[in-house]
């Protein structure tokens, strides 16, 4: 669920804020400094809200599944609180490229764990392509291998 318009040209305001929390009902928001935006919401609207991100992710994986250059990616699911995608593959047809769709989930898993208070050193994410055929795990990224990875890399003239 989007919160707010933003402008390219205009950052968000505090007004913005405040016109989101009057049209969801939330308790309040407030505009940090570094354009961050904190709301505060009932139990209830909280659940919904995370309910509705779980929609969207069902939504990406539907636009996956269905893209018409789709021709390894047979089904993909998660776990309740997606730290865990299964991507049930084609192994014949099953590629390398098709570990940059791990990318979207590292973020849908990411922003879902935040939201649901995980702290941000806590948050992980792995996926596993599995053999539709088989059952057995072709490749495993995770979340974290990727950022540590990041860290470690260094670039020599």
């Amino acid at each position: 669920q989007q919160f707010y318009e933003e402008s390219e040209s205009e950052p968000l305001s505090q007004e913005d804020v405040d016109k989101t929390v009057s049209e969801l009902s939330f308790k309040s928001g407030k505009l940090n400094v570094d354009g961050s935006v904190t709301y505060k919401m009932s139990k209830a609207q909280h659940e919904e809200f995370l309910k509705s991100y779980k929609d969207s992710v069902n939504s990406t994986i539907s636009d996956m599944l269905n893209d018409e250059n789709n021709e390894s990616l047979i089904d993909i699911t998660y776990n309740d609180d997606l730290t865990q995608f299964t991507i049930s593959v084609d192994g014949e047809k099953f590629s390398m490229l098709d570990m940059f769709n791990a990318l979207a989930f590292y973020i849908e898993g990411t922003y879902y764990q935040l939201f649901n208070f995980v702290p941000i050193d806590d948050v992980d994410v792995q996926v596993d392509f599995v053999n539709k055929d088989t059952g057995e795990v072709i490749e495993t990224a995770r979340m974290s291998e990727m950022n540590s990875a990041e860290e470690t890399t260094t670039i020599t003239e």
